[in-house]
């Protein structure tokens, strides 16, 4: 098990820790660290989900320092729920026609922060965001989130998927995005039932981008 260290946790060679790894967080061992105060980074052996294998991944300490606070709000193995929504909504995803970046979570995991998807038609793109919180209730900071990766890609149209219900703040972080001119949406896939509205929502942004 991680350690509940929080920001205390210095990370030395063979610590545990939580890594961030998609929707959620699993675990992974330190190697090594490099660098002083907000620049350090630290080398961690991640244990990949579903596998015996590991992998090498560097990550910020601040990166791992949300982990660890995220790791101690929720019960052990509770990413494994998580991951699994984000896997079943990729496969939808691909089998209605779309082409989805990044094309594994190992990828994204290399390639640092960045959106969970992103989908194009080959003529636009459309950033997607998912979440589903143990809490089921989709905070502000979903949103945020979003925001910042449409920021970053200078996009104006993004999609947060979740199966769970999105709170007041959240909705109103939405009414003030749309008031900037940011065509960002929600909406809640639970089961294949959802599968028309998910698509008509992805289409709508593509076509609107």
């Amino acid at each position: 098990m991680v350690r509940d260290q929080g920001l205390e946790q210095s990370f030395r060679p063979g610590d545990r820790v939580a890594v961030p790894w998609g929707l959620d967080v699993i675990e992974g061992t330190v190697v090594s660290s490099h660098g002083q105060g907000p620049e350090r980074r630290v080398v961690v052996s991640v244990d990949l989900p579903d596998t015996e294998e590991s992998q090498l991944l560097t990550f910020p300490v601040r990166e791992l320092e949300e982990a660890a606070q995220d790791a101690s709000e929720r019960p052990p193995g509770a990413w494994l729920s998580a991951y699994r929504y984000e896997q079943a909504l990729r496969r939808v995803l691909e089998q209605s026609g779309f082409n989805v970046w990044p094309e594994s979570p190992e990828e994204s995991a290399r390639t640092g922060s960045r959106p969970d998807f992103i989908v194009d038609d080959g003529d636009h793109r459309l950033i997607i965001e998912v979440k589903a919180p143990l809490s089921g209730r989709v905070t502000r900071k979903a949103v945020d989130q979003l925001l910042s990766y449409l920021t970053v890609s200078r996009l104006k149209h993004g999609l947060l998927v979740t199966n769970a219900a999105l709170s007041p703040d959240a909705l109103s972080e939405l009414d003030e995005a749309h008031q900037r001119g940011l065509d960002v949406r929600a909406v809640q896939w639970r089961s294949p039932d959802d599968n028309t509205e998910l698509g008509r929502a992805i289409r709508e942004l593509l076509l609107a981008a």
